[in-house]
């Protein structure tokens, strides 16, 4: 029998196909117990380096029988050596660790001496003493093997789900409301199957896309949950609190326009209720109040008066009233005679829309227009002035028409000859006379006009003045009104 024994033969000789996983530091020998606290610590081992171990365990299974001790310990020493050799030289762990892992390697490979050591004392007893020492040993090591393999099977476990990544969500988690929780990590695969728990019952699974690992929730009760994600052989949890469903009652904002109505009507909206809840059902009054019965133009608030909900936290948002002015409407043209310059004076506009009882008026204040001359002219509304007690509720939108009227002017001086009767009215001018009323500096004559007796018979007889052309850079800015002109004479034929 070799020193090692046949368990040691048998465990190095075991098919290891397939053995890539993450091996416990277990409790070997007595003299590994030091390495207690590493027992949470993961390395992986090649099927030599594997084998090499086993070789270790061996020994300390071994039964030892009454040999020669100096054959049994020449023949020990010589296998160990070479094992020790083989095993230094080709158990280099495989493993996502690194330098840890080969660290503890190294410790595994010092203990050399104190087996060595131990050995000696073994085979330096009495056949009696050694036989007993043997048995205690044998019993020994079957429990330092079964309690390897109750950890291994425990780490096992474990390196088939390592806790790694991080669950995060955004706000509160209510009761009612979907909450979306996210799983990042970059140790899941493509493809690997990522399963969602909500208490330990399965809610979602599927396969992971390689960029997001996501999970829509909806809690039917409140109390603090657990979220568990299980995604490849990684998994990660969190414990959330569930609160109270959110009730949210919103006022709607309301436009109105001044003295179209006496008082506007406020109305909300609510969210967050419950699947088959409603506020009557639930005893809740809902009111609301504005800060102006719209009365006043500008922009005015409406608040959600505080009350509670059984089972709910409630929140209030407040909406606006707006009130607009009312617009009025000019109804005139503003006519203005020509005086040859281009001002407007103030003039009061009629106008139509005014509210029973207000007090306002609409005004053409301090405008001038775009020219002197006589013609239509639109002005804008920059020209229009409200005034009044109650001129901040309206307002006047379009646009003003002006209309320049031409002057009149009156003929002063104009006479007739006297004729001899021939039987017509035809009259001639003795004198033209003058024109009154002239802008000064403007440019405006008589050019040419028609002038007859009102009869054509001998006597004395009235002038009639027609057809008058003025001439002149002014002439469209006037016209004749009045003519003031001597009687004529017919004289009978002698």
């Amino acid at each position: 029998m070799s020193f090692f024994g046949d368990n040691a033969r048998k465990f190095c000789t075991k098919k290891t196909k397939n053995f890539d996983v993450h091996m416990p530091i277990a409790r070997l020998p007595l003299t590994l117990l030091p390495l207690k606290k590493k027992l949470k610590r993961i390395f992986a081992m090649d099927k030599k380096g594997l084998r090499c171990l086993g070789i270790l365990l061996g020994f300390a299974m071994s039964r030892h029988k009454q040999t020669t001790r100096q054959n049994n310990l020449q023949r020990g020493k010589r296998n160990f050596a070479q094992h020790y050799k083989t095993f230094c030289a080709e158990a280099v762990p495989v493993s996502e660790h690194g330098n840890a892992d080969v660290a503890f390697l190294a410790r595994i490979y010092r203990t050399k001496t104190n087996i060595l050591v131990a050995r000696r004392k073994i085979m330096s007893k009495t056949p009696v003493k050694q036989k007993n020492e043997t048995t205690k040993d044998v019993i020994l090591a079957i429990f330092c093997v079964a309690l390897m393999f109750a950890l291994f099977a425990t780490i096992m476990v474990l390196a088939g789900s390592r806790t790694v990544g991080k669950i995060t969500y955004e706000g509160e988690v209510r009761q009612g409301k979907t909450q979306v929780f996210s799983y990042r990590t970059d140790k899941v695969k493509k493809g690997e199957t990522v399963t969602w728990y909500v208490d330990n019952v399965k809610k979602d699974s599927y396969n992971y896309d390689g960029q997001n690992a996501d999970f829509a929730c909806t809690f039917d009760k409140t109390g603090n949950s657990t979220v568990r994600v299980v995604a490849g052989r990684f998994n990660q949890s969190v414990t959330v609190e569930v609160l109270r469903p959110l009730l949210t009652v919103r006022a709607k904002d309301v436009t109105v326009t001044y003295g179209e109505t006496t008082a506007p009507v406020l109305t909300f909206e609510t969210s967050g209720l419950l699947p088959g809840d409603t506020l009557q059902k639930l005893g809740c009054k809902i009111q609301l109040v504005a800060e102006n019965d719209g009365t006043q133009c500008g922009e005015w608030k409406i608040s959600v008066l505080p009350f509670q909900c059984e089972g709910y936290d409630v929140q209030t948002a407040d909406a606006t009233l707006t009130v607009l002015p009312k617009q009025l409407k000019i109804t005139e043209t503003v006519q203005k005679v020509y005086d040859g310059t281009t001002n407007l004076d103030n003039t009061q506009l009629k106008i139509e829309g005014v509210v029973f009882g207000d007090d306002v008026q609409v005004l053409l204040k301090n405008t001038q227009l775009p020219c002197k001359n006589a013609g239509k002219y639109i002005l804008d509304g920059n020209s229009i002035c409200i005034e009044g007690t109650n001129c901040k509720n309206y307002t006047v939108e379009g646009e003003v028409c002006v209309e320049v009227l031409p002057k009149g002017l009156t003929l002063q001086g104009l006479t007739v000859q006297n004729k001899t009767y021939d039987g017509t009215t035809k009259a001639d001018i003795a004198k033209l006379g003058k024109l009154q009323g002239v802008v000064e500096g403007d440019s405006v004559a008589i050019g040419n006009l028609e002038v007859k007796f009102d009869a054509a018979d001998v006597g004395t007889h009235a002038v009639k003045v027609k057809n008058i052309v003025l001439v002149g850079m002014d002439k469209h800015n006037y016209f004749v009104q009045n003519v003031v002109v001597n009687n004529g004479e017919i004289l009978r034929q002698k």
